[in-house]
This record gives C-alpha cells, sequence and structure tokens, in this order.
C-alpha cells in the first residue's frame, strides 16, 4: 500500500515539472491508451444511406410524411426524403429549430402539424414541406408536453398570473390554419384556497381529446393542485367545446393527496381515457369520468420499484414505457398483460400501430418488434464510421411503399441509413 501510495506521489512531482511532451509519454506508461474498434461481424448491409450535413438532427417530434422528415438545422428547418437522401424544403427560422428540436409532443390535422416549446408555437405544412406560420410569444410559458387538438383546433397549457403576482395554469387555443386568433381558453377551476410557492394555485398536468359517437367534441383536462403538505391532489374535467361549458370540472382521481403524478393520458374511441399514474393505470368513462378498472404496474428487476413514463393505446392494445425501460402490453378487452418487453425500451421508443411496429433506437443499434405480438421483427445496427460505431441520434422513421415493402430509415451523428424490414 505505501509502495502504491509513493508511485503515485512521484508520479504527480515528475507530471507537475515535465514540459508537456514528458507528461504525455509518462501518461501512456501508466494509462496506456486503449484502442476501441468497431465489429462488423453479422451486421445487416443498409440498403442504401446518405450523408447528414452538420449539426442536422432528427426533429424530436418525429414530424414525418411517408419517407419525407423534418430536420432541425443549424439555423432553421428542413423537409428531406430519407429514402433519395434529397433536401426538398429549407427554411431559416431560429423559432422553428427551437420548437422542434426540443418539443416532444406534435399535433396534426391534414397537411398541418404544430407543437409548441416554452415562448412559440409553429406549424408545418406536410404536403408542401413549408413553415405554415410561427408565432414568439415572449411574455407567454407554454408547456408543450401538454399539446393536444381535435379537428382544426389545437390546445396547449400554459402559466399565467393572478394581479398578487402568483402563478398558474391556464388554457391556449388556436387553429392550425393561422396563428391569428391564439389566446387563452378556458382555467380550470382551481379551489384557490392552497398556494404554495412550488406549484402557485395549481397546473395542469396532461391535456387529451375526444369525439363520442355524434362527433361531440370534448376537451380532458387533468389537473393538480398542491397541499401544505407538498403533495397534491389531482382532477379531471371534461369539457364541451361546442357549447363553451363543463361536463363535469372536478372529478377527484386520488382519494388522498399523494406524491403521485399524471405522467401521460392515452383515449380509445370506445369512450374510455387511460391515464398512467406513478406505478398505476387508471380506466375511466371519459362521460362520466367514474374510474371503471385500476392496474398496477409490475415491479422491476430484482423487485425494483418502476413508475409509467409513457403510454400509447388503440382499440385493441395499450403499451406502457416504464422507467426501467420495459414494454408492458396489456389487452384492452381484459387489461390482462399480453407481454413484456424487458430493457426493450429507450428514450427513442416508438410505437406505429398502422404499421404494426414497435421501434427502439440504442445507442448504436435499433430493434423492431411486432407491436401486437412483441415478437421481434429485426435488429440492425449500421456500419462503422472511421473506426467507431456509429452513435444513433433520435427514433427511426418508418414507412411502407408498398404491400411487403416496409423500410426503415436510421440517423446517426453523420448518416442517414436505410434498411428493407423482412
Amino acid at each position: 500500500m505505501k509502495r502504491t501510495f509513493l508511485f503515485f506521489v512521484i508520479a504527480s512531482i515528475i507530471l507537475s515539472s515535465c514540459a508537456d511532451d514528458g507528461r504525455r509519454l509518462l501518461l501512456k506508461a501508466v494509462f496506456p491508451e486503449v484502442e476501441i474498434t468497431c465489429d462488423t461481424t453479422g451486421k445487416i448491409s443498409p440498403a442504401g444511406f446518405s450523408a447528414l450535413e452538420p449539426g442536422w438532427m432528427l426533429s424530436s417530434v418525429r414530424l414525418t410524411n411517408g419517407s419525407y422528415a423534418l430536420f432541425t438545422t443549424p439555423d432553421g428547418v428542413a423537409w428531406y426524403d430519407v429514402q433519395t437522401g434529397t433536401t426538398l424544403e429549407r427554411a431559416n427560422s431560429i423559432s422553428a429549430r427551437r420548437v422542434f428540436s426540443s418539443a416532444t409532443r406534435l399535433y396534426s390535422n391534414g397537411d398541418l402539424a404544430c407543437a409548441a416549446s416554452s415562448a412559440a408555437v409553429v406549424a408545418m405544412n406536410t404536403g408542401t414541406g413549408r413553415l405554415a406560420w410561427e408565432l414568439n410569444l415572449p411574455d407567454c410559458t407554454l408547456d408543450g408536453k401538454s399539446l393536444t387538438g381535435i379537428g382544426s383546433s389545437f390546445f396547449v397549457a400554459g402559466k399565467i398570473m393572478d394581479a398578487n403576482g402568483r402563478h398558474f395554469e391556464t388554457l391556449y387555443k388556436g387553429s392550425l390554419a393561422s396563428s391569428v386568433g391564439f389566446g387563452e381558453y378556458i382555467t380550470p377551476k382551481y379551489s384557490r384556497q392552497v398556494y404554495t410557492h412550488w406549484c402557485g394555485y395549481g397546473r395542469v398536468a396532461k391535456l387529451a381529446t375526444w369525439a363520442d359517437s355524434d362527433n361531440k367534441e370534448y376537451l380532458i383536462v387533468i389537473f393538480m393542485e398542491p397541499t401544505d403538505e407538498y403533495k397534491t391532489l389531482t382532477f379531471m374535467g371534461l369539457y364541451d367545446i361546442a357549447r363553451q361549458e363543463w361536463v363535469y370540472e372536478r372529478k377527484q382521481l386520488n382519494a388522498q393527496p399523494s406524491h403521485y403524478s399524471v405522467n401521460d393520458v392515452a383515449v380509445a374511441n370506445s369512450g374510455l381515457a387511460y391515464i398512467l399514474l406513478l406505478d398505476e393505470i387508471l380506466e375511466l368513462d371519459i362521460l362520466t369520468g367514474a374510474i371503471k378498472a385500476s392496474v398496477k404496474l409490475p415491479v422491476g428487476e430484482h423487485g425494483a420499484f418502476v413508475h409509467g413514463e409513457k403510454v400509447w393505446a388503440n382499440q385493441q392494445l395499450m403499451l406502457v414505457k416504464t422507467s426501467g425501460q420495459d414494454i408492458i402490453a396489456y389487452d384492452m378487452a381484459t387489461l390482462s398483460q399480453r407481454y413484456r418487453l424487458r430493457q426493450a425500451a429507450s428514450p427513442y421508443t416508438h410505437a406505429d400501430f398502422q404499421l404494426g411496429l414497435l421501434i427502439t433506437a440504442k445507442y448504436d443499434e435499433c430493434t423492431v418488434f411486432n407491436i401486437y405480438t412483441g415478437q421481434l421483427r429485426m435488429l440492425v445496427s449500421p456500419p462503422c464510421e472511421g473506426n467507431q460505431p456509429a452513435r444513433l441520434g433520435d427514433a427511426a422513421v418508418c414507412w411502407r411503399n408498398a404491400p411487403g415493402d416496409t423500410q426503415l430509415a436510421l440517423t446517426s451523428d453523420l448518416n442517414i441509413y436505410r434498411y428493407q424490414l423482412p
């Protein structure tokens, strides 16, 4: 032990007195460099690839139309064909770059799509690949994670202040067709009895929309109020968009104040909503707000506690991504577990019910599963870039050219790689 300590003392003295060249030689002797190699054994060759311009990144909201995808650039955005490697449109817009590089939710209807982030809302036309409009709101703080919409209207939560300078959250409404008319819409009925500096009167946790069998349109508002114990009460409200009135406004979801948060919400056409709490899924009747069922998420590896992060749902299946990076699939008819993919997820996991695919990008590989069965469809790792593994930047772009011809494009820091799914 004394010899080891003496060695490092001598090494530090020599390092402090050596010139740069001597220091490098000594460091190499004490800590020899390890050459990182990239194994190409068994890798599937891509059907094609194209080089990305420096600083280009796939938009964080995955705005696509077939093989066309939105990329952010150092000075704006670009509409790009990942199949041919062709830039179709470019726009210099710092607001668009900021929104589409940080937003996590997107609302689209027809050829128009919008995203919001902090103090800006931007809309794209996916038919032309051009910016439709952009709206900068320097005095407003929007929560882009709450964005939702129905028809040509979209809704997003944002902070406002009362006359005493205390903040809470309200809802804004806008039109995909134009930035004109964007403004405050409704505010949930907070109790105004409790105020704490960490949450104000209350905040909007999630928004969703629903149309009933008569095509009546509703806005689902899930909001939280703080308590003196730094816990929260969670409520759900249903707002009739056409009649501009609440069907109900304060259906309480948790019986007692808790540390639980509402992490996501999904709506099924059957009139049911699925609310993802910390470690539990609630099934609610949208029209009445009544809780019909609840499902506890299973524990993680070695009994570790996990919480739900995201939920996707259609008429047949509900998927939950957990903090342990598991994907758990539930049958919508019975809420029984259909399959569980352990540690198969990543921050770049995308569910595509139309194509029947669950796609996950992890560092230097991409895994594609059958979304309904959990069976592996494809595992690919792009070719080496230099002598290093290709580092994948975001979820893949996937599209179908024709029956039996489904394409997958992966983006790294330098290139786009295209594969054909078997």
